[in-house]
This record gives structure tokens, sequence and C-alpha cells, in this order.
């Protein structure tokens, strides 16, 4: 997002506000489902994270990161929604993902039980991450669906980057060992779960 456009909307620029709203909207709105799990929760939190930083952005100084200090409001809006309904949702998680999933590569050379194979292994990661802890699961999202580095998550959560580190090589730890009895139940291909 470029910086001046971040300036106009400041001080009040409609249009370049309704241009952060494009430039973000989506990122916000994934981000949002993976913490939530559920669509309309994730709708109704991408607007009050746009309100929030409608009302807040006046405040910005620029002593942070843009994304770190947008991304940190975004954050606290969709923990506070999950603390405040932590109830089960009746939703599959096939529903929760299908708009939003990632797609297993295809090519024409790709052998149809393999494509599927690596969708059912896709389903299944997805539903544990589903099942993690949330500050598990938010922070393996901005890590690793959201590419932030460890000191913008810092940021972002409020707590020390040594902290970042160990939640996301205990959450993988976690989604490592809930993905073996998947692996013994037929899916031949276990997803990557990347190391850093």
């Amino acid at each position: 997002m470029p910086q001046d456009i971040i300036e106009k909307a400041r001080t009040g620029d409609t249009g370049a506000f309704e241009a952060i709203v494009r430039w973000y909207q989506p990122g916000i709105f994934n981000v949002a489902f993976r913490i939530l799990n559920d669509r309309e929760e994730a709708r109704d939190a991408t607007q009050e994270v746009f309100i929030k930083l409608y009302s807040a952005l006046a405040s910005f100084r620029g002593e942070a990161k843009f994304t770190s200090w947008f991304y940190r409001i975004a954050t606290n809006v969709c923990l506070d929604r999950y603390r405040r309904n932590k109830k089960s949702r009746a939703h599959t998680i096939q529903d929760r993902y299908e708009d939003i999933a990632p797609r297993a590569p295809t090519t024409a050379r790709d052998d149809p039980a393999e494509i599927y194979q690596q969708k059912e292994s896709l389903s299944a990661l997805q539903e544990l991450i589903a099942g993690l802890p949330v500050k598990y699961r938010t922070v393996l999202i901005l890590r690793h669906l959201e590419g932030l580095s460890y000191q913008e998550i810092a940021d972002i959560m409020e707590i020390p980057v040594q902290t970042v580190g160990t939640q996301i090589h205990r959450a993988k730890a976690v989604l490592q060992k809930k993905m073996k009895p998947i692996h013994k139940g037929g899916i031949s291909h276990e997803p990557d779960l990347p190391m850093d």
C-alpha cells in the first residue's frame, strides 16, 4: 500500500480510505475466517475491523509499520469475537474453507487419484488447524497465510518475538502429531508444514 494513500486517508480523504479497504479486505477476511472458523462471523469481523480502522486512522503516527499496526487492530477484533463466542458451530470444515482454501496445483499430467489425495490431505490439515488453541492458530495464520515476520507478529500480538517462535513451534508439533493417525488411515501425501 503506497504511503501517500495512507497519509491521504489519515486526513479524511474517503477515496484513499476506500483504496485501503480494497487493498486489505481480502487478507483481513481471510485472517478473520481462519481465526473464527465461521464465514458470517468473519464478514462481520471484517466490517468491524474497517470501522475501527476508520476511527483510529487519524491517530496513526507511523511509529510502527502500517501493516503491523492495522493487523493488530484486526487480530484484536477477531480474538475479542472469538472469546465472546466460543460455542461450537455446526458448519462442516469443508463448508467453512471451500471459498478460500488453497487449491492443490494441477497439470495435465497429474493423476486424478493423486489430486484427490492432495485435497483430502489439505482438508484434514485445515480441520486440524481449526482445532488448535486460538493463540497457536493465530500465529500460524499470520506467519504462513499472511507471510508476516516474527517481529511483525510479536508487535501485532503484543508478545515477545521468542514467544512467537515458541508458539509456532508448538503449533506445528501438535499438527504433526495429529497428522500421523490420518496419514496411517490412508492419506499418502502428508501436507508440508514449512519450517522456519
